[in-house]
């Protein structure tokens, strides 16, 4: 019975050796997978990050085109017509974006050629537009990305408006529930 065993333990082992012999060799096999794989993450990874930044860029941009056309509305409020235009750059600047630098431009349009809610004479347009440079642009031959933030400002002439919907046309611009109330004094 020891002999057996021996036996079918030796037996055993030469079979593993021929099969070993009979395929070919897989050293080394996983690294090429993980190399190739850790390529791909960090692509990714590039790709997550440059994304991240041109939202951020264009969030600061969207800042201080709401700033600036604020700005200009407050003027126009104001009614001093002669500063609708230096106002808002003046305000886009203290955000961070000032007119001509580092190729930044402030564009401010009054009397307002926006949509039709925001056009004419009580309104302003900024347009606040930059360039983000790019990791992975730059890969496919682009090394600055266009960042461009618009705003409209105004008032609705010399009634106090109290309640103002953005967007009329759209549906439900300006929803109250059941058993909604909206108390609005010394408005017109």
């Amino acid at each position: 019975r020891a002999r057996r065993r021996r036996r079918g333990r030796a037996g055993a082992a030469a079979r593993l050796r021929r099969r070993r012999l009979q395929q070919p060799e897989r050293r080394g096999a996983l690294l090429v997978l993980v190399a190739l794989s850790m390529v791909g993450l960090m692509g990714m990874l590039v790709l997550a990050l440059d994304v991240g930044m041109l939202h951020r860029k264009k969030r600061i941009a969207q800042m201080a085109a709401d700033a600036a056309a604020k700005a200009g509305a407050i003027e126009i409020y104001r009614e001093r017509t002669d500063s609708v235009f230096a106002s808002p750059r003046s305000e886009a600047s203290r955000n961070g974006f000032t007119h001509g630098v580092g190729h930044r431009e402030v564009i401010v349009s009054w009397p307002s050629p926006g949509p039709s809610p925001f056009n004419g004479p009580y309104f302003v347009k900024v347009e606040v537009r930059d360039t983000a440079t790019s990791i992975f642009a730059r890969l496919v031959g682009r090394a600055t990305v266009p960042v461009i933030a618009t705003a409209w400002g105004g008032v609705t002439g010399a009634a106090q408006t109290c309640i103002l919907a953005l967007d009329p046309t759209e549906e439900k611009s300006l929803y109250a529930n059941s058993g909604a109330h909206v108390f609005a004094s010394g408005c017109n």
